[in-house]
């Protein structure tokens, strides 16, 4: 073979190494020293979860050893990490179906773990619906600061944005997959009460700072959430009594909140254009110290359909509120308890 037969089939080889594949198959590549891009097709089929992968700094042994569903280790050593574009990534380019009916929790929270690692600014959904389960909850059920058995958990500054032209469902649904008002985990009350308790687990968990770093300093500065709609599949019984009954599942799970914030400092929560529905508990909570959050805006948003209150800021933070809708809910701004009624609907202008 002549030296130029070898140089071009070398060529060659180095072509295809660098070549469009799935996210599965890089780890059999092994691309030459001089690449640092490499763009797959799709993450675990072809035409999902498609993206660019870059090896650059951030691309350690470590990074690889804690987002594997973003980060691979090529046949030849080099480690390669999911590159956002415009600051954004999908739960999709972490193996998520978006189908609707697979279990998607894992990759969306793998999702939400990665961008909060790397600093992308946006996990976004572009499925119409993602089926999320509960994961197994193990620590007591009044342990507030642990996040086991929680579906979704953000730490650090994020938005979560819904891309499906009628907006994104989210379908949170119990340990196995099966509805939660039919369905739930028991676990005891406390580390000194063995007594078993409901476990629904709620939506999004919000664990910030447990000791205040001071306004403008802490670490969920921003929560946006857009264009979603959180599905509880659960019903509103007209049982208001709580805890909720061990036996029954009816009642007011405090253990069951659509957006959950307590004894932790967060700074602003945005939620736009965001429908939660189908709760056992309070559907947007916030708990702890008063100044627990420093602010709240609320905009074209319907919270729905539970046995708790549909809105409990249990802290000192400023509040806007326009075009916010309530319905079939346990109505409360925190403090001392209402007496239950049905609100056939309420539009609020401004808290």
């Amino acid at each position: 073979m002549s030296l130029l037969a070898l140089s071009s089939l070398a060529l060659g080889v180095e072509a295809a190494q660098a070549r469009p594949c799935l996210f599965a198959e890089l780890a059999r590549r092994s691309p030459g020293q001089d690449t640092w891009l490499l763009v797959t097709s799709g993450h675990g089929a072809f035409g999902v979860g498609a993206g660019t992968y870059v090896c650059d700094a951030k691309c350690t042994l470590d990074l690889l050893a804690a987002h594997p569903r973003f980060v691979v280790s090529t046949a030849n050593g080099r480690i390669f990490r999911l590159l956002p574009e415009s600051g954004a990534i999908t739960p999709e380019q972490g193996g998520a179906a978006g189908d609707g009916t697979a279990n998607d929790q894992p990759a969306i929270q793998a999702a939400i773990d990665y961008a909060e690692e790397i600093g992308a600014q946006e996990v976004r959904f572009p499925a119409p619906r993602y089926r999320i389960d509960c994961p197994l909850r193990t620590s007591p059920a009044g342990q507030s600061l642990a996040s086991d058995g929680h579906p979704l958990v953000i730490r650090k500054s994020l938005v979560l944005k819904g891309m499906a032209a009628g907006r994104t469902v989210l379908d949170f649904r119990t340990l196995d997959g099966a509805a939660a008002e039919t369905d739930w985990q028991l676990v005891p009350t406390s580390a000194s009460d063995p007594t078993l308790a409901v476990w629904r687990g709620g939506g999004i968990f919000v664990s910030g700072d447990t000791v205040d770093p001071g306004k403008g300093q802490r670490s969920i500065a921003r929560l946006e959430l857009d264009r979603l709609v959180f599905r509880g599949n659960r019903q509103h019984t007209g049982n208001h009594a709580w805890p909720a009954d061990p036996v029954t599942g009816d009642g007011w799970d405090i253990t069951d909140k659509a957006l959950w914030v307590q004894d932790c400092h967060v700074g602003e929560i945005v939620c736009r254009d965001t429908d939660m529905i189908g709760w056992e508990g309070e559907i947007f909570y916030l708990g702890g110290a008063i100044d627990a959050v420093e602010r709240v805006e609320l905009s074209r948003s319907r919270f729905a359909t539970t046995n708790g209150s549909a809105f409990n800021p249990g802290c000192n933070a400023e509040i806007l509120a326009t075009d916010l809708y309530f319905r079939r809910c346990f109505p409360g701004a925190g403090g001392d308890r209402q007496e239950p009624r049905d609100l056939p609907q309420l539009r609020v202008a401004r808290l």
